[in-house]
């Protein structure tokens, strides 16, 4: 995961980002593995890479996502 930070961000913006990053780990059983913070002075920036397996028959692809599924 790579998180690129606005120069003006709070701490306390940051320790919310990690509790809520935390439960989600721990909600959809998936571990953080790595990544880089870096500061810039446009918006929030966010990239995530995730890696995982799906039983046979139940992988979504992109292009047949739809809200809610």
């Amino acid at each position: 995961m790579n998180v690129f930070l606005p120069e003006r961000v709070t701490e306390n913006w940051i320790a919310g980002f990690c509790r809520g990053l935390a439960r989600d780990q721990k909600e959809h059983g998936i571990d953080l593995i790595g990544g880089n913070t870096n500061s810039m002075p446009g918006p929030l920036a966010v990239a995530i890479t995730a890696l995982g397996e799906v039983r046979a028959g139940r992988m979504q692809r992109r292009g047949g996502g739809r809200r809610g599924a």
